[in-house]
């Protein structure tokens, strides 16, 4: 039985997300084919998850590559997204929720983020904050010997 085991959780960074949200917001409004849509992006459930709103399902799909897009650009890793299904709301509109999940593997998230963009010499990795979650009794041996 290891004493030392730990995992390793990746979250994604919600200022990148928050940014790259706004950006998207600005290109939908600007764009031709969005015009009286009212599609919305929002961030919902204190930024566990992204609420995609519009006409129709059609519009729902142009406007989550428009925010996939800005994503990528932001450094954010499109597997951490978890999409649900396209559902009817009030007043004829449609409505699409993605939430945030939690990769406990941060070397295939950055493989896969890797094999979707072109090979660059300036390359980032995909996600900011890397936690590590650690057993109560470890953490107060790891804390003593990180002090020292």
């Amino acid at each position: 039985m290891a004493d030392s085991a730990f995992d390793i959780v990746c979250k994604v960074d919600l200022q990148e997300v928050k940014n790259a949200i706004q950006h998207a917001m600005k290109e939908i409004v600007n764009r031709f084919d969005f015009k009286g849509s009212g599609t919305d992006i929002k961030l919902i459930d204190d930024g566990a998850a992204i609420e995609l709103t519009s006409s129709d399902e059609y519009k729902i799909g142009s406007a989550r590559e428009v925010l996939e897009t800005r994503l990528v650009k932001r450094g954010i890793a499109l597997k951490a997204l978890d999409y649900g299904k396209v559902e009817s709301a009030l007043g004829g509109t449609a409505r699409q929720k993605s939430r945030f999940k939690a990769v406990s593997r941060p070397t295939k998230l950055a493989k896969s983020s890797r094999s979707s963009r072109a090979p660059s010499a300036k390359s980032r990795w995909p996600f900011r904050g890397i936690r590590f979650a650690l057993p109560a009794r470890r953490r107060t041996t790891c804390s003593r010997s990180w002090a020292s």
